[in-house]
């Protein structure tokens, strides 16, 4: 008797389970459609932004202070970036797939000028795209891909937990992921994201970290708060200032960071010549898609004859994309870098077709 009493016991236990979980799965749902929600009504809009980061090296005192500001213009199929960071301007164009850049940077007192154009699915940029600045998407660690949350959630090895809790009277509800191991890693990278009904359940804050089953016990960690929000109309909230550190160990909150953005308008419908750009005339341009380079025009229409891309080292796959994990740095060093990149394998191109000159 008491063996049947116990086993009718066990099965209402685990039936309430079972309907407690459906409640809590349903509950997330929802927060999450309203989190979509709450980001689509944003799709259309343009305003500007500003970043600052100090990062702290050998010396604690001496920080080094990297400052980036740009416009952005984003649609539900192209967007427009145009940055100014450590002296390089950058005009960006991603449309339904295609990637165009045109990079500029004295040296010498006399303006470089780097043309590129290729396919790209990523459509979200890692520079200073205020859709990933705002937390409206959430970065995948150790990479330079941003998705939405939903996305990130499939992405994720597994929903390791979820929690909420009251804050300022709103309620807070967080979900930890954790991620896929890349190749190479010796440690799974873990992604707490924070929703705050307050801001019509848009993310609130975000911790990527690694070594440790929570922040507070990790190796690294990297953390980004929306501090204030706007409402540019009834119920449609824009975050405004985002700030942000980084760092291992006791170096948590070492090299801290502020993001602004300001002048934000929102549903207007862009014509297309807010997404032309315009060259100096006579400038080469590196095409990927068509593994060659040529001069361009004003419009970036060929006006030479195109020449075949030298041998040069192939893209990097998705897995060794996977950067650093001090990704604080990224922003004042990945400019340059890739700037001198795009030069020497012009200066290759330009050496070849003089050696074939010769041959001649």
């Amino acid at each position: 008797m008491m063996r049947a009493f116990a086993i009718v016991c066990t099965i209402l236990v685990m039936i309430q389970n079972v309907e407690a979980g459906e409640v809590q799965d349903a509950e997330w749902n929802e927060i999450l459609a309203e989190h979509r929600q709450s980001r689509d009504l944003l799709q259309f809009c343009s305003c500007k932004i500003a970043l600052r980061i100090s990062v702290t090296q050998a010396d604690p005192s001496t920080p080094r202070v990297i400052q980036s500001t740009g416009e952005y213009w984003h649609s539900r199929d192209a967007l427009r970036l145009k940055t100014l960071l450590d002296g390089e301007k950058l005009d960006l164009i991603w449309e339904n797939g295609l990637e165009r850049t045109l990079r500029s940077r004295q040296i010498d007192g006399k303006n470089q000028y780097a043309a590129t154009i290729s396919g790209s699915s990523r459509r979200y940029h890692d520079r200073l795209d205020v859709f990933g600045r705002a937390l409206l998407v959430v970065n995948v660690p150790g990479t330079s891909t941003f998705l939405p949350l939903e996305d990130l959630v499939t992405e994720a090895e597994r929903v390791e937990k979820r929690w909420s809790t009251e804050q300022n009277g709103t309620k807070q509800t967080t979900i930890r992921l954790k991620m896929k191991q890349g190749n190479g890693e010796s440690e799974q990278w873990r992604v707490d994201v924070t929703l705050d009904s307050q801001i019509n359940q848009l993310i609130r804050h975000v911790s990527y970290y690694y070594g440790g089953s929570s922040p507070e016990k990790s190796m690294f960690r990297r953390d980004e708060t929306v501090e204030k929000t706007v409402e540019l109309k009834k119920g449609v909230l824009f975050p405004t200032e985002i700030s942000g550190s980084s760092g291992g160990g006791e170096q948590i909150g070492y090299n801290p960071k502020k993001t602004t953005i300001s002048d934000i308008k929102l549903d207007r419908r862009f014509s297309k010549q807010d997404f032309v750009m315009r060259y100096p005339a006579g400038i080469l341009m590196t095409d990927s898609l068509q593994g060659t380079s040529y001069k361009i025009d004003e419009t970036g229409k060929p006006i030479s004859k195109p020449v075949t891309l030298g041998e040069v080292p192939p893209p990097p796959s998705a897995e060794s994309t996977r950067r650093d994990v001090l990704m604080v740095s990224q922003e004042g060093e990945s400019s340059s870098i890739s700037f001198i990149v795009i030069l020497i394998s012009i200066g290759v191109i330009l050496v070849g077709i003089i050696l074939r000159i010769r041959n001649r």
